[in-house]
């Protein structure tokens, strides 16, 4: 029986080759592409989860809150984690993270040679850190790790640098000693296996919490008003099925035994903000936080999955139902020879069952080549290459989607085919008709309106990437080479250093300030006046020299920038922006009195003024309405070295540049960027998400079009006869082409007029993330409407111009 089965389906598909091809491929590329998406889903879902405590870990945020302002920080105080540990009991575990920024180790060998990195990603860290998160050692006790001072952990892939294999996996590194910075030796305690990509707490080297502290521990209960200093990420390990609101009710208690003291005397409040670990990727919604996913994007490539299923699974409806006609007779002849009504269900339900287990293998291919010689995963910026085989769940979860969608796929045509009735359809062409030709058109503009809503929804993206890449920021951002100053030698002599650097021919200025266009971070309260005096304000501020607006091409709205020779312009004169001077009201904004100097009981210390306004320009992405600025001189100069150079030879100026470093006696190695890639780099991920959508978009119209190649081919074949017939009575070639496109060309409309709807629906809901938005001409929806029409017409325009040219006698010399 099973044998019959298959011969008949095997003979079905080989009378059809032309259409079981187009199935079984249309199939195969929505499958695969489903396959790609859930991947990424999988990866993206699964923040943080490969720790064991998962479900009882969270991170502590800061909630500060003033009359004038409600602040919430990821970053927590130092003190806090281990007071609050003692007060509140069921807190079983904490664990401190504070950030190093980029780091330079060194390791020097026993023959004298050294080998010095950068690495970026050192953290301290509490010696608990191994007892509350999962990270499998590959040498050295996660117990003790961390317990001595001058302690430091390695990733797997750091310790390469400096070790070979056969020392990390013998053991051999533990005890050998790294250098850290200019500051202190740090001994080897272990080796770890590389963290996974979806850990939201990136690193690459712990060093022990204390070394902090290596010239005193502090007495942190004495120190009462650290506890409103932010400086560290901290996470509290609860028992299971906790409820961290309970901390929250009691907490009163603890703030006003070691906080309530001070916060009185600036006027604030404090709260801790407990955050899941599993939902600290996506959801959390606090400032100055590690780099988050967009949950929007999650839900879009969610739906877009949904969306290619359905769109495989109308090409196979489609094709079934219009091969309909074609078999009707042997749906007769097989029921006048026994077939019965549910033998002839299970063998077209076994039809297409089979066919998308074909089309699933194929999907499995596609889907590994993808992954392994395709550009795919350098712009998702994952790694997915492991094999969909070593997972076994997933594996039988696409199968089982495969079946499924077969089942689905064929319910409609096997029970339309097998209620034939034998002495109608073996009466001539009694069954020769368009059955099921307005389901098949409904589906088939389904199919369009998904294409058209995924293609405008992509230009639309890359018209906002290409507005942000491309909009003035309010300075000059090309050809601005920057230079992270963290050799003290370097520092020491910055000033004779970057003389040097302007008398290199192609090197026309240079400037410094502690945080560059782009990540500029740092915020802090200030008193500012206003129309009732001093006022308290959370102000984004930025450290720069006398050089800086010149070279970055910064505007004066009014006023002055900083001298050198003004030598109170290093305490007490401050540059604003528009948007600050907007913001308080002011008129007038020259001589407007600022203070940055807090004092213990909160009033205002030492007060400058207002010398400058500057043009607003934009110190974060355009995702970021730009805001209130203010701009010190630093006394100091450091941070980052700006340098402006021509845009020719530019191999031999950064050549020379290097040079003046080795000259100053530099012990860090020469590392540069420059200003416009950083920039880039902040629509990195909105680039990468319209990249992928570009690839879908083309796959979303491969797949309708294999299914309007299919059906066409199909529909013109059955109307050979007509076609015949019109052209005998004189009918032209234009007017028969005409005829056949007619209903694809209104087809074609009407899903463009409901596609433009809801596309400019979602564009608008991923728009908010962005502060400055391009405009939604439609000029982009004409073009959109044009493409969809030729590319319609490309389709089909082979099989309905042969149809055309015909020669009339081939196709009536039979009736």
């Amino acid at each position: 029986m099973l044998k019959n089965y298959l011969l008949f389906i095997f003979r079905s598909f080989s009378r059809d080759k032309f259409y079981t091809i187009l199935n079984i491929l249309g199939l195969a590329v929505g499958l695969a592409s489903v396959i790609l998406i859930i991947l990424f889903l999988k990866h993206e879902l699964t923040y943080d989860t490969h720790h064991q405590n998962r479900e009882r870990i969270f991170r502590v945020s800061s909630h500060f809150q003033t009359v004038e302002m409600d602040l919430r920080f990821a970053y927590s105080s130092s003190p806090m984690a281990p007071l609050m540990k003692d007060e509140f009991p069921e807190i079983e575990q904490f664990v401190r993270f504070r950030q190093r920024g980029k780091t330079l180790l060194t390791y020097r060998e026993k023959d004298g040679r050294q080998k010095v990195f950068y690495e970026d990603k050192i953290l301290y860290a509490d010696s608990a850190v191994f007892k509350v998160f999962t990270h499998p050692f590959i040498v050295g006790d996660p117990n003790t790790a961390l317990e001595d001072l001058y302690s430091i952990v390695l990733t797997q892939s750091v310790a390469e640098k400096y070790f070979s294999k056969e020392e990390i996996l013998s053991g051999a590194v533990i005890g050998k000693e790294i250098q850290v910075e200019d500051l202190y030796t740090a001994k080897i305690t272990g080796v770890i296996e590389d963290l996974p990509e979806n850990s939201h707490l990136q690193f690459r080297g712990l060093i022990s919490y204390g070394t902090l502290f290596r010239n005193g521990q502090p007495d942190f209960s004495q120190i009462k008003e650290m506890l409103w200093t932010t400086p560290d990420f901290t996470y509290f390990l609860l028992p299971a099925n906790y409820d961290p609101a309970s901390i929250n009710t009691k907490f009163k208690g603890f703030f006003d035994k070691y906080m309530g003291e001070f916060g009185t005397a600036i006027g604030a409040t404090f709260d801790p903000v407990f955050e899941p670990l599993a939902s600290i990727h996506y959801y959390s919604d606090v400032e100055q936080d590690l780099p988050r996913g967009n949950a929007a994007y999650i839900y879009a490539f969610g739906l877009i999955a949904i969306l290619l299923l359905l769109l495989a699974s109308i090409n196979y409806m489609n094709m079934a139902t219009a091969r309909s006609a074609q078999r009707a007779r042997e749906v007769g002849m097989r029921k006048v020879l026994g077939s019965s009504h549910r033998q002839l269900i299970y063998r077209f339900l076994g039809e297409s069952v089979l066919m998308a287990l074909m089309a699933f293998f194929l999907a499995i291919f596609i889907t590994e080549t993808i992954i392994s010689f395709s550009p795919l995963m350098t712009w998702l910026g994952k790694n997915l290459s492991a094999s969909i085989f070593s997972d076994y769940l997933l594996l039988g979860s696409f199968a089982g989607i495969s079946i499924i969608v077969g089942l689905l796929s064929g319910l409609y045509p096997a029970f339309y085919l097998s209620r034939f009735e034998p002495v109608k359809v073996l009466k001539s062409a009694a069954y020769e008709k368009n059955e099921g030709g307005n389901l098949r058109r409904v589906l088939v503009g389904l199919q369009f309106v998904i294409s058209i809503g995924v293609v405008l929804c992509t230009l639309l993206m890359q018209s906002q990437i290409d507005f942000v890449r491309n909009t003035f920021l309010g300075f000059n951002k090309e050809n601005i080479l920057l230079v992270n100053i963290q050799d003290e030698k370097i520092h020491e002599s910055l000033t004779s250093f970057s003389e040097e650097l302007r008398n290199i021919p192609g090197v026309l200025n240079t400037t410094t300030a502690a945080e560059i266009p782009g990540d500029v971070d740092n915020t802090r309260v200030y008193y500012v006046e206003g129309k009732e005096g001093l006022e308290k304000q959370l102000l984004v501020f930025n450290w720069v020299d006398a050089n800086f607006l010149d070279l970055m091409g910064i505007e004066i709205k009014s006023g002055r920038g900083f001298s050198e020779e003004m030598g109170t312009d290093s305490t007490l004169s401050y540059l604003v922006n528009e948007s600050l001077v907007r913001k308080m009201g002011w008129e007038d904004p020259i001589g407007k009195k600022v203070s940055g100097d807090i004092q213990m009981d909160g009033s205002p210390g030492e007060i400058g003024q207002v010398i400058g306004v500057i043009g607003d320009y934009h110190f974060r992405s355009l995702h970021n309405q730009v805001e209130p600025l203010i701009l010190q001189l630093n006394p100091r100069p450091g941070g980052y070295l700006h340098v402006k150079v021509q845009g020719n030879n530019l191999v031999n100026t950064i050549a020379s540049i290097e040079d003046k470093w080795q000259e100053f006696g530099a012990s860090y190695p020469f590392e540069y960027s420059f200003l416009d890639q950083n920039f880039d780099q902040l629509y990195r991920e909105d680039e990468r998400q319209s990249k992928l959508l570009n690839v879908l978009a083309f796959i979303c119209i491969f797949v309708s079009c294999l299914g309007l190649l299919g059906l066409t081919s199909f529909s013109i074949e059955k109307r050979n006869k007509e076609v015949g017939i019109r052209k005998v009575l004189g009918a032209s070639m234009y007017q028969i082409v005409s005829l056949l496109f007619k209903d694809i060309f209104v087809l074609v409309l009407v899903s463009l007029v409901l596609a433009i709807p809801m596309s400019v629906f979602v564009i608008q809901k991923w728009l908010e993330s962005f502060a400055y938005q391009v405009d939604l001409g439609v000029g982009i929806f004409l073009w959109v409407g044009i493409g969809a029409l030729f590319t319609s017409f490309l389709t089909v325009g082979y099989h309905i111009i042969r149809a055309a040219n015909r020669n009339p006698v081939d196709t009536l010399k039979y009736e």
